[in-house]
């Protein structure tokens, strides 16, 4: 172990200040109990219904089935059903953010140090991307999706003279992963591999190139084909963002999750153009990887926010393009003093950034808690109606938590309604019962969350109801717990 230790920090390639800067990126999850993400719960709780499904739960059968069709958003959904099974909710939730923020630093690292061995130090660039918007969004799915982006890359690099038949079926293995996780990260490792491809055998060698990927696109068949049938047989309409709104998101850097944007997001702009313009006058290396970065940023402008129900195309678009540009930078040859600096002046504004989020997950944490407190509550496989008063954004499915240690059915999974999810419903109880008011009588409890008065009519009907035949058995400024059903 010593001679490990020592023989990498001779080498200069920054183990060390690596590990500092990913022990202080953890200290976060450790702090509290949950890290609650906006999509978190759901996708919590939709784990916790496919366990009750495949074990023969028939109460949830009546409204639920798995969808059977390959979709991607599948691989986040079966690492969460697997840890349900070994612990509790929120120690499961806390394993898969620990797998997404050691996963992703990892493979960035063992990239760097792939195709250019001497800038280990700078693999600490990829430290302001981890805690991103669709992270915090609780966007699973695809920020697994990212690990296997990078993974991939590395396994390619790595195996540039070597790439026998196994490493053709290992890569295929690595692409439908991809696919499993995100159909449009696996879009992008296609898009990357194509122009790094180009970049190895030369634009003027285009029997090499022409060859290689066609090799890899023989690799990738069942992917595509899955992702084709996938995106063409699907509601295709797409929702663009305006100009001013694309805008105001690369200006204030919104894929990455802050408080004050006015001051720490211009911060790390500072380092990024620094680390830029420390390479302005060296020699330019490894420009295929650039050219995805700026393909991307492109691509920002050009492609739709949403398509379908999909959305938030371009703040992951924004994330990617500049997880290429950081990978491009951390390549580069340059000054080491400069090199320092940068690296110091990173610490301090990662840990100011890290400090920040211990903060906000604190009140979370607690609200979090409570709301699974309240789930204990009510005995398993009962249908619970939430009634949502406020509208903070990292609430909005806080209510899936009441059914992550029982089985119950929520009239709040907008998952369910999705055909890109692996649960579906099969009677959907949570649009009906708006629409059908007499089938109020099927549910069981009403649970009120936030502090204010509901806003739609339907709400105001709902706890009209519960205060006029329900029994509150918990009550406080943010929770209010109705039993309907009182024969429960």
């Amino acid at each position: 172990m010593k001679s490990f230790w020592s023989g990498n920090l001779k080498k200069g390639n920054g183990l060390f200040v690596f590990i500092v800067f990913l022990i202080i990126h953890l200290l976060p999850l450790f702090a509290t109990d949950v890290l609650l993400t906006l999509d978190g719960p759901s996708h919590l709780y939709n784990a916790k219904i496919f366990n009750e499904l495949l074990g023969g739960n028939v109460f949830l059968s009546e409204y639920y089935f798995i969808n059977t069709e390959l979709v991607p958003n599948y691989l986040g959904h079966l690492i969460l059903s697997f840890f349900l099974l070994l612990m509790g909710p929120f120690m499961a939730l806390k394993l898969i953010h620990l797998l997404y923020v050691v996963g992703i630093a990892i493979a960035f690292r063992k990239l760097v140090l792939t195709i250019n061995p001497a800038n280990g130090k700078l693999s600490v660039l990829i430290f302001p991307l981890i805690y991103s918007a669709p992270f915090i969004s609780g966007f699973y799915n695809f920020s697994l999706a990212l690990i296997l982006l990078l993974w991939t890359l590395y396994f390619w690099f790595k195996n540039k003279e070597n790439r026998s038949l196994l490493f053709y079926i290992k890569l295929g293995v690595l692409m439908l992963l991809t696919y499993f996780s995100h159909s449009f990260t696996f879009a992008v490792l296609c898009l990357s591999l194509g122009i790094i491809t180009i970049g190895e055998y030369g634009l003027k060698n285009m029997k090499g190139w022409f060859v290689e990927g066609s090799k890899v696109m023989i690799t990738a068949i069942i992917p595509i084909a899955l992702g084709l049938s996938f995106v063409l047989g699907r509601d295709s309409s797409p929702k663009y963002l305006t100009g001013e709104q694309l805008w105001e998101q690369l200006k204030d850097f919104k894929f990455i999750f802050s408080y004050h944007k006015e001051t720490s997001h211009w911060v790390l702009m500072y380092i990024l153009f620094s680390l830029l313009g420390s390479v302005l006058f060296k020699e330019k290396k490894f420009l295929p990887i650039l050219y995805v970065a700026l393909i991307l940023f492109g691509l920002y402008f050009y492609l739709p926010d949403g398509v379908g129900y999909a959305s938030v195309f371009s703040i992951r678009t924004l994330l990617l393009s500049f997880l290429f540009f950081i990978l491009w930078l951390a390549l580069q040859k340059r000054n080491r003093i400069l090199q320092a600096i940068l690296i110091a002046v990173l610490f301090f504004y990662q840990h100011h950034r890290m400090s920040e989020l211990k903060e906000w997950m604190v009140v979370k944490n607690n609200k979090a808690k409570e709301i699974l407190k309240v789930g204990d509550l009510i005995p398993k496989n009962s249908t619970i109606l939430p009634v949502r008063t406020l509208n903070t954004w990292q609430y909005f499915h806080v209510s899936n938590f009441l059914g992550v240690n029982k089985p119950q059915l929520i009239l709040e999974n907008y998952e369910a309604a999705h055909d890109y999810f692996p649960i579906r419903w099969k009677d959907n109880i949570e649009q009906s019962v708006k629409e059908e008011k007499e089938r109020i009588e099927e549910i069981d409890y009403i649970v009120k969350i936030g502090y204010a008065a509901p806003d739609s009519q339907d709400d105001k009907d709902f706890i009209h109801y519960a205060d006029s035949i329900g029994i509150k058995v918990y009550q406080s400024d943010f929770v209010t717990l109705y039993q309907l059903n009182t024969f429960r």
